[in-house]
Formats: C-alpha cells, structure tokens, sequence
C-alpha cells in the first residue's frame, strides 16, 4: 500500500532517502522538486520522452526507458510529467507517459523484477486525471508513493 506524505523540502529529502518504493513527487513550481531527483543521471523530463517518441518512435522511448531501467538499478525517473505536449510520430499517436506507466506496471505485475518509477509533477490528481486518464494515475498512485512538497519557492 502506497502513502501520502506531505512535507516540506527537507523532510522530502530525507523521505527519498530512504524508501524504497516508487515516488511521485507534488508540488508547486520552484519547491525543489527536480532538484531532489537530480543525482539520477538518466533522468528525463517528460517534454524530452515526448520529443523522443516524435522524432524517434516507439523505440526512442523504450530506448531511453530501458536506458534507465539497465544504468540506475530498475529506476525510472520521469520529471516534470504532465508539462509535456501531445505529438505524433509519422500520424502515429501515442502517450508515452502512458505506455510507460502501463509497461512497468505489467513488468512488476508478471515478474519477481520490482522497478521502481519516480516521477515530478505541479499537478495534483484531477489534473492528472484528465492528462493521462484514470487507469494511468491509479497504476501511478498503485505503484508510488504520493510526497507533496509545501515549501517556499526557491526562485524567488
């Protein structure tokens, strides 16, 4: 069962430090939150995983993901999701958030491999919801747990 934290930068810190399950981490512009996931160093940000399908396909996407998968010990980091636009590859269209989520749910679902997704986002549930539909944010909310980060802004 995943948990609702709310905390503020520090206390996220410490948090990311030591759990072991899949995070997503809420919270408003300039909190903090790519910063937390910055020593991954094959984070992508969802606008590049959106770019990667369009220029590159399907496989563009599994690439960078697989990349992650194999480099960072079955961790996914995913930042700033949902700041992204919908494109299309050749007329094709496909989400990869999306195909994403549902693939390494079905992976952790069939095999004993537990790969672990870490996700920043300024949207909170609702808002999520109508990006990527229902199903795709309660495999997120399933699969990790929610850190909402409430902290002043750090660009200011």
């Amino acid at each position: 069962m995943t948990k609702l934290i709310k905390t503020n930068r520090e206390g996220a810190k410490e948090y990311l430090a030591s759990t072991s399950n899949g995070t997503i981490i809420i919270g408003d512009t300039g909190v903090g939150k790519t910063t937390l996931v910055k020593h991954y160093e094959r984070m992508v940000s969802a606008t590049i995983l959106s770019m990667e399908f369009q220029s590159e396909g399907i496989e563009g996407v599994k690439n960078r993901i697989n990349n992650q998968i194999h480099l960072q010990g079955n961790v996914v980091v995913i930042d700033d999701l949902g700041a992204e636009e919908d494109v299309k590859h050749f007329g094709n269209g496909l989400c990869p958030i999306r195909y994403t989520v549902q693939a390494i749910y079905d992976i952790n679902q069939r095999t004993s491999q537990n790969t672990k997704l870490i996700f920043t986002t300024n949207l909170n549930k609702e808002e999520l919801t109508v990006k990527y539909g229902l199903r795709v944010v309660e495999r997120i909310w399933e699969m990790c747990d929610r850190l909402v980060i409430n902290d002043t802004n750090l660009r200011n």
